[in-house]
């Protein structure tokens, strides 16, 4: 039958530091002529305290009536000059005649703090945990040995030395520990965005383009009595480059209205005419570039333009019109029709204000404009591969976003696409957190750190840069950004901080070696 094991623990403190242990490493030692195990769960130096934790493992019926076992654990310097004594741990046996151990247990056991009384069972083992923290002493750097002193005492008040074992040295660690920090992963919809209860999920238009009409105005001057197209009047060439656009991959146009217009000088009559040749030649212009249904156009000659008059004649500040403002005013006003009302305007001042907007008004009268209203349709990844090398602002952070998906992660053709996002979105935290993501896989940890600094709006971006700091040996920064993180609710920023601890161990006794 398999012995049992009674766990006793004693946790004995020269000082009071709680101090975590960073060492996954355990020691085991025999003492006491192999009687004894004892099991050194750690022996470090941290934060200037030596902490030691231990196991001693103490066999059923080892200890005879009225004796005692007493361990001294203390630490000595690497040449034994100098040594400082921990806290006596002693394991009792069963005094079953208290009488006959009087004397013994009022002389021998002075240092006895703590009794456990080993019951004289042949089936039970005790292990008793000893845990103890000490102020760190100069003479203990950069190494020093944790030794045991063993005695027994019995009755009648006998002790018997047992000797001085070596456990192990200070730190026990003989190659630096592992440096492996926990990347925290960030969960990213269809469109790129970053989601999870610590984010909302408001629709940006530079992860999703917006489904609305979009428009594009473009106006036509033409000189008096002329309709067709002249590129190099007043700002047509502007306007024509502008028609020259709607033939983007993902424009989807849905409607042309063309409105013309003329000057009011000559009669109603001719001018609505004039308008209405105007605006076919609008017509004509974006026909003779794009192959657009006859359906979507609007054709309209709208005849004379007396908004700019009206315009002028309120605000000019022309002497012209300022001074016989009131009676250009009246005339427009009126309710005569348009060509008496241009008649009237000639008659005003002997024609000076009239001459004013015939040179100032008249040209900017004389237009065609065209209202195009379009939709921007979503790429497919196959048409982002495409376009993205003539119009990279054309494609939204959605649609590059699930083009990645379809390319293998961090590979060649992916950071391609990921490159020329960040071109169009710097500053966008769900692209730097994945280019940070590639780099650190990468193990490109100054790049990796450029990327995440950019994605600290995405807690979990918090955690990974402390990652990359990790990577970098910057425990101090590193440990920072896992305190933010752990605060925000990061499961891995906690596990991250012991890695620090880690690191700065490191840091401390292997300098200069790879970890």
């Amino acid at each position: 039958m398999k012995k049992l094991l009674k766990r006793l623990s004693l946790v004995l403190t020269l000082v009071l530091v709680a101090t975590a242990s960073i060492n996954a490493q355990e020691i085991e030692r025999q003492i006491c002529s192999e009687k004894i195990t004892v099991v050194i769960n750690n022996a470090m130096i941290e934060d200037d305290v030596v902490v030691v934790d231990c196991d001693f493992i103490i066999p059923a019926g080892t200890i005879d009536d009225c004796s005692s076992l007493n361990f001294v654990p203390y630490i000595s310097s690497e040449d034994g000059e100098k040594s400082v004594d921990l806290q006596t741990l002693t394991v009792n046996g069963v005094k079953k005649h208290a009488a006959d151990c009087s004397v013994y247990y009022g002389f021998c056991n002075t240092k006895t703090t703590t009794e456990y009384k080993v019951e004289n069972d042949p089936t039970v083992d005790q292990v008793v945990s000893y845990a103890v923290s000490v102020n760190l002493r100069d003479w203990m750097l950069p190494t020093s040995k944790l030794m045991v002193r063993t005695s027994l005492c019995h009755t009648p008040c006998g002790v018997d030395k047992l000797g001085d074992d070596f456990l192990c040295n200070i730190p026990f660690v003989t190659e630096p520990l592992e440096i492996a920090p926990v990347w925290a992963p960030v969960a990213l919809d269809e469109h790129g965005r970053v989601v999870g209860p610590k984010y909302d999920d408001t629709e940006a238009s530079i992860y999703v383009k917006d489904k609305t009409l979009k428009y594009h105005n473009a106006k036509i001057y033409f000189p008096v009595n002329v309709t067709r197209s002249v590129e190099k009047y007043l700002e047509n060439a502007d306007a024509l480059a502008l028609l020259k656009t709607l033939d983007q991959e993902n424009y989807q146009v849905e409607a042309i209205e063309i409105n013309g217009w003329a000057s009011p000088e000559s009669t109603v009559k001719y001018n609505q005419s004039l308008s209405e040749k105007r605006a076919a030649t609008m017509q004509k212009i974006i026909a003779a570039n794009y192959s657009f249904p006859e359906e979507i156009y609007t054709t309209t000659g709208k005849g004379e333009y007396w908004e700019g008059v009206k315009n002028a004649v309120a605000t000019s500040q022309s002497s012209a019109i300022a001074e016989n403002r009131e009676a250009l005013q009246a005339v427009i006003d009126s309710d005569a029709d348009l060509d008496k009302k241009e008649a009237e305007l000639k008659k005003i001042a002997r024609r000076a204000p009239y001459n004013e907007l015939f040179k100032e008004v008249y040209p900017r009268s004389r237009f065609t404009d065209a209202v195009i209203s379009y939709r921007v349709k979503q790429y497919t990844p196959e048409e982002v591969l495409v376009v993205m090398y003539e119009r990279p602002e054309h494609i939204c952070v959605g649609e590059y976003y699930r083009t990645l998906l379809t390319l293998e992660k961090c590979g060649e053709k992916y950071l391609e696409v990921l490159g020329i996002a960040l071109e169009v979105y710097p500053d966008c935290p769900e692209l730097n957190y994945l280019a940070g993501e590639c780099a650190y896989n990468a193990g490109e940890y100054e790049d990796a750190e450029d990327y995440l600094k950019n994605a600290t709006s995405i807690v979990e971006a918090v955690n990974d840069l402390g990652c990359a700091k990790v990577k970098l040996n910057e425990p101090e920064a590193a440990e920072r950004n896992f305190k933010k993180a752990e605060k925000k609710g990061v499961e891995e920023a906690t596990e991250n901080l012991e890695v620090v601890k880690k690191l700065k161990f490191n840091n401390k006794y292997f300098a200069g070696e790879d970890y």
